[in-house]
C-alpha cells in the first residue's frame, strides 16, 4: 500500500498532475506530520515513517543526473562511448548542473515553507 502511495504520488509529480505548491521541504515535512501524529501517534508515525522512505527512495532513483538513478544511466552511457573524454566532461557538467538546480529547488521549497509558518 505504502509503496503504491509513493509511486503513485511520484508519478503526478513528474506528470504535472501535481504543483510545486504541494511540495514540501523539511520544515513543511515536519509540520504535516506533527498533524498526522496528533490525530494518531503510532499510525500515523509507521505511515509517515514509510511514506517518506519510500517516496525518497522513488525518487533517488529517478534517471535525474545528480540522483542516483541519473548516476545509473549516465554511467551506462558513458560505458556506450567507451569512456571517452570528452563524454565522462559533459556527464560531470550535467551532474553538476542538475545538482545546482536541485540545490536552488530545496533553497525555493525552505524558504517558502519558512514563509508559511511565519505568516
Amino acid at each position: 500500500m505504502y509503496i503504491k502511495a509513493s509511486f503513485f504520488a511520484v508519478t503526478m509529480l513528474l506528470t504535472g498532475h501535481i504543483g510545486i505548491e504541494q511540495v514540501s521541504s523539511p520544515i513543511g515535512v515536519v509540520a504535516i506530520t506533527h498533524e498526522i501524529v496528533d490525530v494518531e501517534f503510532v499510525f500515523g508515525t509507521i505511515f509517515v515513517w514509510l511514506l517518506l522512505n519510500f517516496s525518497v527512495a522513488i525518487i533517488n532513483l529517478a534517471p535525474v543526473p545528480a540522483l542516483d538513478g541519473g548516476h545509473i544511466w549516465i554511467g551506462a552511457i558513458c560505458s556506450l562511448f567507451k569512456n571517452k573524454p570528452g563524454i565522462i566532461k559533459a556527464a560531470k557538467i550535467l551532474n553538476y548542473t542538475f545538482l545546482v538546480l536541485i540545490l536552488l529547488l530545496m533553497v525555493f521549497l525552505l524558504a517558502r515553507d519558512i514563509i508559511q509558518l511565519i505568516f
